[in-house]
């Protein structure tokens, strides 16, 4: 059944039924308008705005004065705003959200407390990102069902840590090391901070602005990427996030109670729990990784079923690795880590140190193959 559209602006209502021939419209009624031009009467409302945005291609609005309200393109893959012109128009208190901030045309207007929210959901347009962009921008970062806002510093800091992490993994080496790398840098360079949890009891004791910033701080990449802090959530999503950059596939999973990673290694998918794994990357005297470490949605389960529940169900296999080879691999990641100074902090990484690393590195882990 096709959805009927009405708008707030009863002058607008009126305009488009005389122009289109009926009294109920719906969106497909709006397919044979390619372009409008709209002077201003009255004020337009979100719902009016959200409804022109989503059913047509090319507008011009002329003299209308918006306030507090969230401009979002028409989600057509990079283009959202491209067609759209705005003519003396005054913006107060808007967000506009736009996949790249040339798409946006102001002929003129007058802009107070008016900010550019850039949207991103692809690691290239992530790793993209001009080193110098506008102070007042602000960004979204969209990675499944999350979305995490950023000021122009922080998401340059980010992409530029995920692309030195990126600089030191060698392209020669299997997905199981690549995975194997960037989870010891990622384990050895972050904590578990129960102050974002809310069944803790470190957020319960905390004040209710405290409570708001580390639960922000905590299950967000930049916890993890600038601070070496996290909970589950942001821990899955900063190994989605660096997955993605080397092109290892993968996908943020969660249940009520938990987030954790899927990851296609060798063309099969395998449940990881990063979490989980972290002591194991630390230390390999720990030896818990049965139910966690690459393996099937049955085997996962038998750790917490509530925990690990929801799940697409698509791994059915069990990783055949064999614990001392994955010892040793491990190990050897780590002792080449401090040899180069790479897992003190993340913040230590530098050209040089990830260079030397990646040309060493490669060579070490094909010697264990033989």
């Amino acid at each position: 059944m096709s959805e009927f559209i009405k708008f707030d602006n009863q002058n607008l209502q009126n305009d488009f039924e005389k122009h289109l021939g009926k009294k109920e419209l719906t969106i497909e009624d709006f397919k044979i308008i390619k372009n409008i031009s709209l002077q201003s009467d009255t004020d337009l409302s979100q719902h009016d705005v959200n409804l022109l945005l989503k059913t047509i291609d090319s507008i011009e609005f002329s003299g209308y004065s918006f306030s507090n309200m969230v401009f979002k393109g028409n989600n057509k893959p990079k283009i959202a705003f491209r067609e759209c012109t705005f003519k003396n128009c005054s913006f107060d208190g808007i967000i506009i959200v736009t996949n790249k901030e040339d798409d946006i045309n102001f002929e003129s207007g007058e802009f107070i407390n008016t900010r550019i929210c850039i949207e991103i959901s692809k690691i290239e347009d992530l790793l993209e990102i001009d080193t110098k962009p506008k102070e007042d921008n602000i960004y979204c970062f969209k990675k499944e069902d999350s979305n995490q806002y950023y000021s122009s510093e922080e998401m340059i800091e980010i992409s530029n840590k995920i692309k030195m992490i990126k600089k030191m993994i060698p392209n020669s080496i299997s997905e199981f090391d690549k995975l194997l790398i960037i989870s010891i840098l990622l384990s050895c360079n972050m904590s578990y901070d129960y102050r974002g949890d809310m069944d803790s009891e470190e957020y319960k004791r905390l004040s209710d602005e405290e409570k708001s910033y580390h639960f922000k701080l905590t299950h967000s990449i930049k916890g993890i990427l600038q601070h070496g802090i996290g909970v589950c959530e942001a821990m899955a999503l900063s190994l989605s996030l660096l997955l993605d950059a080397i092109n290892i596939k993968n996908r943020v999973v969660k249940s009520k109670m938990h987030y954790w990673n899927q990851i296609k290694i060798d063309g099969e998918w395998y449940n990881y729990c990063i979490t989980n794994l972290r002591n194991f990357f630390r230390d390999t005297r720990n030896a818990f990784i049965e139910e966690i470490f690459l393996t099937s949605d049955e085997k996962i389960q038998t750790l917490n079923k509530d925990a690990f529940d929801n799940a697409k169900k698509e791994c059915n296999y069990n990783f055949p690795y064999d614990l001392e080879n994955l010892k040793k691999r491990c190990n050897l990641i780590k002792e080449s880590m401090f040899k180069y100074g790479l897992n003190l902090e993340i913040g230590s990484l530098s050209k040089d140190n990830c260079d030397g690393f990646c040309e060493s590195i490669g060579m070490q882990l094909s010697l264990l193959d033989r």
